[in-house]
């Protein structure tokens, strides 16, 4: 077995990896390897829309125990939401994610029609989803800060 072969990060055992690259990425020439930070603001976007799939579910359940519709306008309906929550969450990398989510919170809000408790959740939820959208990004933003001040000190 070589070296390369029993190092678990790939790296020869000079610390050049088996393509060429350093051990931990980067070029040949000296480049920076690049650090992914994730997006706070997608993670609570993307947090808030799982719940609201549960929510969703859960509310359709009540309206088809209660019998306050019928059950294909109850599983239309609530498959329906699902579907675009489900969506919504995979596009959140791309502006059409958001206004997906947007559509998403007024659909729950407005399934109070048919079960008038959905009125308070779809409020509550459309709370959530603003107060992630907003924190989310506002700390995105100072982590972007961060990076570049300490970038811009080790340099």
């Amino acid at each position: 077995m070589t070296d390369e072969q029993s190092r678990p990060d790939g790296a020869g055992a000079d610390g050049t990896g088996t393509d060429g690259t350093g051990a931990d990425g980067a070029g040949a020439r000296g480049a920076e390897p690049q650090v992914r930070t994730k997006s706070t603001k997608r993670m609570f976007a993307a947090a808030t829309l799982t719940f609201e799939i549960f929510v969703v579910f859960f509310g359709a359940l009540v309206a088809f125990g209660l019998k306050l519709a019928s059950v294909a306008d109850i599983a239309i309906g609530g498959g329906a939401v699902v579907l675009l929550a489900i969506i919504a969450a995979a596009l959140l990398r791309s502006r059409v994610g958001y206004v997906l989510g947007h559509l998403v919170q007024l659909c729950l809000i407005a399934a109070g029609f048919v079960v008038p408790m959905m009125f308070l959740v779809g409020a509550l939820f459309a709370a959530a989803w603003v107060f992630g959208i907003v924190s989310g990004a506002r700390v995105d933003r100072e982590k972007a800060a961060y990076a570049r001040a300490l970038n811009d000190r080790i340099r």
